[in-house]
């Protein structure tokens, strides 16, 4: 008798090997983050102490704990996408393209996690269900299917200077250590562009209202402050450890700063009904208003 799902043995050992994966990667990520803090406060003392080439070549090993807590939440999130969609591997076929790139992923990534045993098993079991080829494939990547993101961080390229030079403002930082301050212009190039494209956008802005004016004449404006825009950072990682946002005027917005929120009061009465459109001087203003904060 025919039947259109898989071994149910080899079913069920591959979602208990999906569920001890997790469990082993949470167990390790919570190891290496309690290493990195100590790590952090011995390279603050070097830093206080002005040992500052020797915080320079051990802050390297802070760096690189980093990016494999990073990979390991990457392949948390694969292991779980995996056990919510288990009834995809259920099915006899070939792999459901919703499932490859994590599947693919977890089989290139066991080899170079000698950390995460379950892996290793993980991996057997997947090629035992998927077949020899495409274990094959997905080992040597011949397809390019892994993700983008594993593949980055699983180099073992020294970190850049800039890089080392902002773990270290931001170690300083947080322990209160006064050290690399002279840097405070070169860091956060990434929200300055970021800046440029808000100040196009609003620019833009300001334009389509200044054609559409003509045709709806006597309209009110809207008043400054009344709906600010708002930026919001990426969140830390081990690329940039402290993003923030370059304003004009040389102000930065930084990640741990609370965002604006838009004023609470409720709009002015005293606006026509049909008056949708605000004023081409009010926005004037306010484009100018952001340029100056």
């Amino acid at each position: 008798m025919s039947t259109s799902t898989v071994d149910p043995i080899l079913a069920r050992k591959l979602k208990v090997q999906f569920k001890l994966s997790i469990e082993r990667l949470r167990l390790l990520q919570k190891k290496r983050t309690a290493i990195a803090k100590q790590q952090r406060r011995e390279l603050a003392l070097l830093l206080e102490a002005g040992k500052e080439e020797s915080a320079k070549i051990r802050v390297e090993g802070v760096i690189r704990n980093d990016v494999e807590v990073e990979l390991m939440e990457i392949l948390e999130l694969f292991c779980e996408l995996c056990v919510a969609r288990y009834g995809l591997i259920e099915q006899k076929g070939p792999c459901d393209p919703g499932l490859e790139e994590a599947i693919v992923t977890l089989i290139y990534t066991a080899p170079r996690m000698s950390d995460v045993k379950e892996l290793q098993t993980t991996r057997d079991l997947l090629g035992a269900r998927y077949g020899r080829d495409f274990a094959l494939a997905a080992a040597g990547n011949t397809e390019h299917k892994v993700n983008e993101k594993v593949l980055h961080k699983l180099r073992v390229d020294p970190p850049e200077l800039g890089l080392v030079q902002r773990y270290l403002k931001e170690i300083a930082r947080a322990y209160g250590i006064k050290w690399g301050e002279d840097s405070d212009e070169s860091d956060g190039d990434d929200g300055g562009a970021q800046m440029k494209e808000l100040e196009k956008q609003v620019e833009g802005e300001v334009k389509e209202f200044e054609l559409r004016l003509p045709s709806t004449p006597g309209a009110k404006g809207i008043k400054v402050g009344e709906a600010p825009i708002q930026v919001t950072p990426q969140s830390p990682t081990s690329e940039n450890p402290r993003p923030h946002l370059n304003l004009p005027g040389g102000r930065k917005a930084s990640i741990g700063a609370s965002p604006r929120r838009p004023s609470t009061s409720s709009p002015a009465k005293k606006e026509e009904k049909g008056s949708g459109i605000p004023d081409f001087d009010d926005l004037q203003a306010r484009f100018e208003r952001l340029k100056k904060l």
